[in-house]
């Protein structure tokens, strides 16, 4: 076991990124599996697209296979981090987006090389890569890790006639840090408990038991599944749950169709998956910036978000109405960028919502709502594409519901803003 942000804990931050990297693998590839399926089953485009669905939605909905990809390496690299832990979660999803630079391009070279079902099982096997992935995913104890076992030992060690000086603090620029909160709770429990201070020392007040009830760890694991519960019913959870659905959701869409879409405007093969591949480019610039932009508080999470959207809308207007080669794949990039950043950003945010216990739930709800809307994908492409015979349509609708959410944010950046200024007017009055 070892302390918070410490070098043992980047080296869990890497196998979880590692895992992640390859778990990823299949749903950054699904835009060439869903011409696959298309030539092999000679089905058309809704039925086809319905194996690239599954193979995302079961991932989050099942415990099986990646189902954990979405949950457990995220939940496990936050408890591990307190200060850097923007920078440490932007890790992982730099892995997610490297994963979607190389297996794209593997899967479209294993295409062209061999038989699709011959393909599957190749992409397959590179899966059980994951495994090797498993081996470093816990330093840190569930409590606080060592930085308490130290505080005690030092107490314990300077006797009853002397108390050992509390350590300072570590700041985080962040606020709300589930992890900052329960690394306080268990020092102060444990400070309070080695104090061996007579009854009768001067101003000695036993504190009521009302004082401990926050710091009981013999809550059930009802009054901890019910908490749970609430925390999900809570509006900014809630908002913040609905706008990482639409982003995932359109986001999955557009890289489901690059290929086909790049086929329809003339462009096949490598030049199809190269609008593919600069998704994954500016979804790695963002996932490497953003944890830095959160971390140093140079963006709140807030505005970021508003940003994010409006330079989604943005882009799908350009590829629903602009068919200039560069201009797609420009148009491919910054929706990368846009949706990569607003994905990670809101697991950022749902953890600084969220305590320890919660945590995993909350992700896990966000992700069960995220993997349920990418049900409507199959009808949704099929109707668009088999039926009015053009994606154009489906990116404008698109634009129109990047442009609803931006305007939610908007709100919420304005209401926070007057909030805040309300209260420095307050504080300057008394």
């Amino acid at each position: 076991m070892t302390q918070l942000d410490s070098m043992a804990c980047w080296a869990v931050a890497a196998s979880c990124a590692l895992h992640t990297f390859f778990g990823m693998m299949l749903v950054k590839s699904e835009s060439v599996m869903y011409v696959g399926f298309m030539d092999m089953l000679h089905a058309n485009r809704e039925d086809a697209s319905w194996s690239p669905t599954l193979s995302v939605t079961m991932s989050q909905l099942a415990g099986l296979g990646a189902a954990c990809e979405g949950v457990v390496p995220y939940t496990v690299t936050a408890r591990h981090f307190v200060r850097y832990r923007g920078v440490a979660m932007g890790i992982l999803f730099t892995s997610t987006a490297l994963s979607g630079f190389v297996f794209p391009l593997v899967a479209e070279a294993l295409r062209q090389a061999f038989e699709f079902p011959t393909v599957l099982f190749i992409l397959g096997a590179l899966q059980l890569s994951m495994l090797l992935c498993c081996i470093v995913v816990d330093r840190v104890p569930p409590g606080g890790g060592e930085a308490c076992g130290d505080a005690e030992s030092s107490i314990a060690d300077s006797g009853s006639s002397e108390v050992a000086a509390v350590p300072p603090p570590v700041q985080r620029g962040q606020a709300n840090s589930f992890l900052t909160a329960s690394l306080a709770q268990t020092c102060v429990r444990t400070y309070a408990e080695s104090l061996s201070l007579p009854k009768s020392f001067p101003g000695f007040q036993q504190p009521p038991d009302e004082s401990y009830s926050l710091l009981s760890e013999e809550e059930s694991r009802w009054s901890r599944l019910a908490r749970g519960l609430r925390s999900l019913v809570s509006l900014d959870l809630s908002h913040l749950a609905t706008s990482r659905a639409v982003s995932l959701f359109t986001f999955s869409v557009f890289v489901l169709v690059a290929v086909d879409f790049g086929a329809d405007n003339g462009f096949a093969g490598y030049q199809a998956v190269a609008m593919v591949t600069a998704c994954a480019v500016g979804d790695l610039v963002a996932r490497i910036g953003t944890g830095l932009l959160l971390d140093f508080d140079l963006l709140k999470g807030d505005t970021l978000m508003l940003w994010c959207f409006a330079i989604q809308a943005a882009s799908a207007v350009v590829l629903a109405l602009v068919k200039q080669y560069w201009l797609l794949v420009a148009g491919y990039f910054f929706v990368g960028m846009s949706a990569g950043s607003a994905i990670m950003s809101s697991t950022i945010m749902a953890a600084d919502l969220c305590d320890q216990e919660t945590l995993p739930l909350s992700l896990g709800a966000i992700h069960f709502f995220s993997g349920v809307v990418c049900f409507a994908r199959p009808p949704i492409i099929g109707y668009a594409r088999d039926t009015i015979g053009s994606y154009d349509l489906l990116f404008a609708a698109f634009a129109i519901a990047y442009a609803a959410v931006t305007l939610t944010w908007a709100v919420r950046v304005c209401w926070h803003r007057c909030r805040s200024r309300r209260r420095d007017k307050i504080l300057e009055l008394n």
